[in-house]
């Protein structure tokens, strides 16, 4: 049993019957993912997923959160034949957008020892390449979760409330 897909599964199951609060914003019809082939998703589809610590860890005391975003469209288009029926069989759903809060100070973004600086060469500069990774994932998180709608010949202002959630208590950039 992989409590991630039961997880996943039971919030579609969840949307399918209608048991969701009024005050969500939902484009389209819930009951369609039920039967929803990957295919017909459109491209720009994602999801987000938040992570909180839920018990201390004996050695440390984190207290990061993260709320990391994740593009279901390079899947849509993906040709490759993948055995679906196979036990073994993933998907793999790459972090584009993250939004974090209590992690300054943290070791969540911090390089380990030993890695070469590439003194001299900014571009291979492993220190840089993080700071840049991380400006780029929050940029694009805030892109997703502000994104403008046309729906037709209406504009709506997407608002996710995770995000504004996560963005109203981080006080500090990462590096």
């Amino acid at each position: 049993m992989d409590l991630h897909t039961d997880s996943v599964n039971f919030r579609i199951q969840e949307l399918t019957r209608g048991d969701v609060s009024s005050s969500y914003k939902m484009y389209g019809d819930p009951s369609n993912l039920a039967s929803l082939n990957l295919h017909d998703m459109h491209p720009r589809s994602w999801y987000s997923v938040a992570w909180y610590p839920i018990y201390r860890i004996p050695d440390g005391h984190f207290r990061a959160a993260f709320l990391t975003y994740h593009s279901l469209g390079h899947l849509v288009h993906k040709s490759a034949k993948v055995d679906y029926a196979s036990e073994d069989a993933s998907i793999v759903s790459p972090v584009v957008g993250l939004q974090t809060y209590n992690a300054q100070g943290e070791c969540w973004f911090q390089l380990r020892h030993g890695v070469n600086q590439a003194a001299g060469t900014p571009i291979l500069n492993p220190s840089v390449i993080l700071k840049e990774r991380l400006r780029t994932l929050g940029e694009t998180a805030s892109l997703i979760a502000r994104a403008v709608v046309e729906k037709g010949n209406q504009t709506s202002i997407n608002r996710h409330p995770d995000f504004e959630f996560f963005h109203s208590r981080q006080r500090y950039s990462l590096p």
